[in-house]
């Protein structure tokens, strides 16, 4: 029988673990965390509004704008107004953002190499299987209380 508090602590274990994912890549491409966070959320679930994005990001929409510019600014992105809704704003990856993007999967797939040769064969795929199930359920992680896009926790460490 699995306890919920050993399940708990390698929650915690697997998140510190995340985070440090997480600041390696960042560093790699030169952006903080939380810019390359949304990056990867526009590639990955291409969401049709600014408004999707912040709900995704777990932050709020005023603190989203000063995230985009930055994104823009860097060439990373682009912004235009909705076709039918011109209160909505689009946001789609620049030639820059997808080639940021692909430098940042190569370096994930050498992650993932590292991380998968710790499995024994038979265990890897049952290992990916509960992977996306897990990455695939928000409701576990509770996105309606936003978080602050300046928080320590979305700045690069250096080591």
């Amino acid at each position: 029988m699995i306890s919920y508090r050993n399940a708990a602590v390698e929650i915690i274990r697997l998140g510190l673990w995340n985070h440090r994912v997480q600041n390696a890549l960042a560093k790699d491409v030169d952006l903080p965390v939380y810019q390359l966070e949304c990056v990867l959320l526009l590639h990955l679930d291409k969401p049709d509004s600014a408004g999707s994005v912040a709900e995704k990001l777990g932050i709020h929409k005023s603190s989203l704008s000063k995230l985009l510019s930055a994104l823009q600014q860097r060439g990373l992105i682009e912004r235009a107004l909705g076709d039918t809704d011109r209160r909505t704003e689009r946001l789609t990856l620049t030639d820059a953002g997808t080639a940021l993007v692909e430098r940042v999967q190569s370096r994930a797939e050498e992650i993932a190499s590292a991380l998968l040769a710790l499995l024994p064969e038979e265990r890897r795929s049952q290992f990916m299987g509960c992977v996306r199930t897990i990455t695939s359920n928000e409701v576990l992680v509770g996105i309606e209380t936003p978080r602050n896009q300046t928080e320590s926790l979305h700045e690069p460490t250096t080591t």
